[in-house]
């Protein structure tokens, strides 16, 4: 039996694809020289995995589906086998660091990344049909007659495991802002990436580099790494949807206009996202809440709390550090705040928090999301007063569609 609507999803995808494909800042010519050879080619993985992707499903319409119970159980178990791989992936470095062989290792990883692979396809349509049954409950989708009573969501949630390819982010030295964001190959090595930002900053001096790690890109279908947190997983899933659903209105086809239109967009991504993927998680894959604890009885005493010392924040302390670097570059001391970037990197990694290099561009980047720690916009107060004043998702993303400027949110929040 043909499955539900698939011929004019298909279709959607493929409109889908034809009107989005990113479009990062283009590097100055002497950094894309730099970067020749590891640039990340976009067209071409979204050729490659948007036809196999959509070709697979169509070799199995005439299947029987698996239980929902049983590819729940494929998603646990995709979701285990990566946090194994990773376990023996470290495994391999220390034993090559310490010169022992790695032979049985690799081989015991490479089994289970093909037990993994075996899953793929299945769980990728399970959590994208989970997100997009919430997106359904949100009023997200719309009827025509022969889908269905459930109608049909545009854009469809489409998503594909693979390596997530990092990003070279460069800001200028005296400011922070994030000037230039290239995609590069995926699996680059830590050599590599540090002889990219060397080349980068040893160009004129001017500039600050940094290759980042990246979760997820809003292709079509979106690139998402595999991670042994389904939480995490589904969260980053829905963000992607949400760039793909904004990129037909103001708010996503402005993404690049300026910081600030960045900034609102990751925000939005960020908040919508958390919690689309959240309440997939509750539904389908939170343990069972505990019992709560046995009240004590008001003939009891109240225990008195031991003191402890106060614990190491990342928020706060990077925030912190944030502020000060602002402070510093806006005085002209740039070398002042690099060095002092670097005594704060040192004191992050004293306390479990191991930054690699931590510079203007990191800020640029991950300033980006002004709901996170590393920015101190008020963009990020300013959406989420969006979000509390809205009556549901929806209405919340539907607002927030038609920004087409920073003055544009700050009307919505009546400080225009």
């Amino acid at each position: 039996m043909l499955k539900p609507a698939w011929a004019f999803l298909l279709a959607a995808a493929l409109f889908c694809l034809a009107l989005f494909v990113p479009s990062y800042p283009q590097a100055r010519d002497d950094i894309g020289i730099v970067i020749h050879g590891h640039d990340h080619d976009i067209i071409g993985w979204e050729m490659r995995n948007f036809f196999d992707k959509w070709l697979s499903r169509g070799a199995t319409v005439f299947t029987d589906d698996p239980t929902v119970e049983e590819t729940i159980a494929d998603v646990r178990e995709y979701a285990r086998l990566t946090d194994e791989i990773g376990r023996i992936e470290g495994a391999i470095n220390r034993a090559v660091t310490l010169g022992k062989p790695v032979s049985e290792l690799e081989e015991e990883q490479k089994g289970l990344a093909l037990q993994r692979d075996a899953l793929e396809a299945r769980v990728e349509e399970l959590i994208e049909a989970q997100i997009s049954g919430i997106l359904a409950e949100e009023g997200f989708s719309w009827g025509i007659g022969f889908l269905g009573s459930d109608g049909y969501l545009f854009p469809p949630v489409d998503f594909k495991y693979d390596d997530s390819p990092p990003a070279l982010v460069v800001s200028p030295r005296e400011r922070i802002e994030r000037e230039s964001t290239r995609l590069l190959t995926p699996g680059l090595g830590i050599t590599e990436r540090q002889d990219i930002e060397e080349e980068v900053e040893g160009l004129d001096g001017d500039y600050s580099a940094l290759v980042v790690d990246t979760g997820g890109v809003a292709t079509f279908p979106a690139v998402v790494g595999a991670s042994g947190n389904l939480q995490y997983t589904l969260r980053t899933v829905a963000h992607e949807w949400v760039h793909h659903y904004l990129i037909f209105y103001p708010l996503g086809r402005n993404y690049w206009a300026s910081g600030d239109m960045v900034a609102i967009n990751e925000t939005v991504a960020n908040i919508a996202g958390d919690e689309i993927g959240d309440a997939v998680y509750e539904r389908h894959y939170a343990d069972k809440p505990h019992p709560p604890p046995t009240p004590i009885p008001e003939s009891a005493p109240t225990p008195t709390p031991t003191p402890t010392p106060p614990s190491f924040s990342f928020s706060r302390e990077m925030r912190e550090t944030r502020l000060r670097v602002d402070s510093l570059l806006a005085e002209g001391q740039v070398e002042e705040a690099e060095a002092y970037m670097e005594e704060r990197r040192l004191l992050f990694a004293e306390n479990g928090y191991f930054i690699r290099k931590l510079n203007q561009a990191y800020f640029a980047f991950y300033g980006s999301y002004a709901d996170r720690p590393t920015a101190v916009s008020p963009i990020g107060g300013q959406v989420k007063q969006i979000r509390e004043q809205s009556a549901s998702l929806k209405e919340f993303l539907d607002t927030m569609a038609g920004v087409s400027s920073h003055e544009d949110l700050l009307s919505l929040v009546g400080d225009g």
